[in-house]
């Protein structure tokens, strides 16, 4: 009788370890569940959280292009009338170089002697190809009338220095150089102009100063004629 009862409490135990050994097993089983259903749910929160900044930072991106844009455009309207006096120099160049075959035909003194230097008439000013020189200058449009006067004034301080120092030969004193490049190098000169850089521009209401690089500096000083900028002067900087 003994035995038999010991065999069957071996039995109960043995199947109370079973039991046991099952639950424990749910237990890990639920536990690897929810460890993984807590993973996905992480990195779902990440994915979100991703996005989510990922949204923000193209947002700000976005703003920050909107805001370059505008400060562009106003940077854009703010120096538009000084891109208009300096637009005046550039096309002025241009036209003056394209040009530029066309006035060296113009002699602006008499008795020029290209010969052996015995010529018996002294060097004067031809005022009439003077004009014509301004006329051809003014003709491009963008030439004031205060820089015509300007050169008048300066041809006839040139023939008034012929009467008083008489030069028969040789290169005139006082024509030397290009009125409008101020440089002796002229081919040079005019063939940078197509690659020109613009130093500085200073501009009011009603005046302007430009200053150029074209293998030299030049100084222009415009004035405003209505909604059209004029040149004034030219003033020679000097080399680089």
């Amino acid at each position: 009788m003994e035995i038999v009862v010991i065999i069957q409490h071996l039995y109960f135990i043995k199947k109370l370890k079973r039991k046991i050994v099952m639950r424990l097993i749910l237990i890990i089983i639920g536990l690897a569940i929810f460890s993984s259903c807590q993973s996905g749910i992480n990195d779902q929160e990440k994915q979100q959280n991703s996005s989510l900044g990922s949204a923000d930072n193209q947002q700000q991106n976005e703003k920050l292009q909107d805001d370059s844009r505008v400060a562009k455009d106003k940077s854009k309207d703010e120096n538009s009338q000084g891109d208009k006096s300096a637009q005046t120099v550039v096309d002025f160049l241009k036209w003056y170089k394209k040009n530029y075959a066309e006035i060296t035909k113009i002699q602006f003194v008499n008795n020029m002697n290209f010969g052996d230097g015995d010529s018996t008439k002294p060097y004067s000013v031809n005022y009439k190809d003077t004009e014509n020189y301004l006329g051809k200058l003014k003709s491009s449009g963008y030439i004031s009338d205060k820089y015509m006067q300007k050169w008048r004034k300066y041809f006839k301080e040139q023939d008034q220095n012929f009467k008083n120092n008489t030069q028969y030969c040789g290169p005139p004193m006082g024509f030397e150089f290009d009125f409008v490049l101020w440089t002796q190098m002229i081919g040079e000169t005019l063939e940078a102009i197509d690659n020109y850089k613009l130093m500085e521009v200073n501009e009011s209401d009603k005046n302007a100063n430009v200053k150029i690089r074209i293998g030299m500096y030049l100084n222009f000083i415009l004035s405003k004629d209505g909604d059209d900028w004029m040149i004034d002067n030219i003033e020679n900087l000097g080399e680089e």
